[in-house]
């Protein structure tokens, strides 16, 4: 979720979150138990309070939220989304919840008020009506496509179940607009290679159909409880701060693990078969929009890069970069 924050406040704090920061909720009831964090901007010295409030499992940054100002959630894994999505809107704050499963802490942007929680804890329905969010993007997912048929329980609660209770939430708090990261791979093989939103979607593994299920349900949701919607299906994304220790997903993070423990770089077939990349930062202003924007209401819309590249083309690259 994001609720506005002082524009000079917010960009005073733009410096990664400090490892030490642990979120471990307080027992006592006693009074909030504050940190001094040390920020350099520039050639300035900025001090800013982190707030641990007791019993809660999230810091406050001391910034004041705008109240005229809309807010927005982010229930996400923290794997790749990068600063200059808050950094460019900064007259935003941004609520996140995530259990970390596909992330580390370190990650989180020193301006979101977070919750570690899964999205299957009925924890969210309090998170909801505490912060009211306007607007929620649904990145959340276990997006391993290949390991889906041998985890096929695990697949569907964490993807379809978790998704139907963010819509649930959508429904009874009256957001704007969600928008919900779907997947290629809910085409399946494509129509000739061919991945146009027009095409009925034929997946092939559970992910894909978890994930088709998942736009099913909030399309119907639109029609009878008049959620507004946006369904974004991006391809092959990468940028810094993804998960590289995950073994079953985004060819490049695979290539990066293999590399780190001295392993060969896995080609499968003559690797000529090509991809096209989406660098995260290349997605953040059609993320945004996807919501702001009238044009985007009840849209199913592709996003990623266009260009396409061998593997093998990309491996070489890869393989520069990391020697």
């Amino acid at each position: 979720m994001t609720k506005p924050l002082n524009a000079a406040l917010a960009h005073s704090i733009l410096a990664q979150r400090d490892t030490w920061l642990k979120r471990k909720p307080l027992a006592s009831s006693a009074l909030a138990a504050e940190e001094k964090l040390f920020v350099p901007k520039g050639s300035a010295h900025v001090w800013q309070t982190i707030t641990m409030v007791p019993g809660e499992t999230h810091y406050r940054v001391n910034l004041e939220a705008q109240p005229d100002k809309p807010w927005w959630m982010y229930p996400s894994h923290w794997k790749i989304i990068n600063d200059p999505k808050i950094e460019n809107k900064p007259e935003y704050e941004v609520i996140g919840i995530d259990d970390l499963s596909g992330g580390y802490i370190k990650n989180v942007y020193l301006g979101v008020k977070f919750y570690q929680n899964n999205l299957n804890n009925s924890i969210i329905k309090d998170i909801f009506k505490k912060e009211k969010p306007d607007y929620v993007f649904h990145f959340a997912a276990y997006a391993a496509e290949g390991l889906s048929p041998f985890i096929r329980n695990f697949n569907y609660t964490n993807n379809l179940l978790a998704t139907t209770n963010i819509v649930n939430e959508c429904i009874k708090n009256d957001v704007k607009r969600l928008i919900f990261t779907s997947t290629l791979a809910v085409y399946g093989h494509g129509y000739g290679d061919i991945f146009d939103e027009s095409h009925t979607p034929k997946p092939i593994d559970p992910y894909g159909v978890a994930k088709f299920a998942c736009e099913q349900d909030i399309q119907i949701a639109g029609e009878q409880h008049g959620l507004d919607w946006c369904i974004i299906r991006p391809h092959n994304v990468y940028g810094v701060k993804q998960n590289i220790w995950d073994k079953y997903r985004n060819v490049l993070g695979i290539w990066m693990y293999q590399h780190l423990n001295n392993k060969p770089m896995t080609i499968y077939g003559d690797g000529e078969q090509t991809r096209a990349f989406s660098y995260i930062d290349d997605c953040l202003e059609p993320l945004w929009k996807s919501a702001v924007d009238q044009r985007a209401s009840k849209q199913i819309i592709n996003l990623g890069g266009t260009i396409e590249y061998s593997i093998n083309h990309a491996n070489q690259v890869l393989r520069v970069i990391l020697s």
